[in-house]
């Protein structure tokens, strides 16, 4: 499964770890973070990566995150970090 295909809830992930959702939700608890959270700093690395070492559109990357629309990536992205996802797109090294 992907982000992509759907984005997984917590009982679909606590299933995959063998355990109730509940159990799940305690565990996180104990850490002191929630499924959201987790969710979004998941996001945030892949979008990263895919910026960085592919040449995925911004507009595939949203999709590949799991984003029924591009523009909502173009928001979630700028309120993350500051900037637009273009900004941190890896740079072509110059030919000298």
């Amino acid at each position: 499964m992907t982000l992509k295909q759907q984005v997984p809830s917590s009982q679909i992930v606590a299933g995959i770890l063998g355990m109730s959702s509940r159990t799940l939700q305690r565990k996180l608890d104990e850490e002191g973070i929630c499924y959201k959270d987790i969710l979004t700093e998941l996001r945030l690395e892949l979008a990263f990566y895919y910026l960085k070492h592919t040449n995925l559109t911004v507009d595939a990357i949203a999709c590949q995150l799991g984003y029924a629309e591009a523009r909502s990536f173009y928001r979630r992205f700028k309120h993350w970090t500051g900037r637009a996802a273009g900004f941190y797109r890896a740079k072509p090294t110059s030919l000298i």
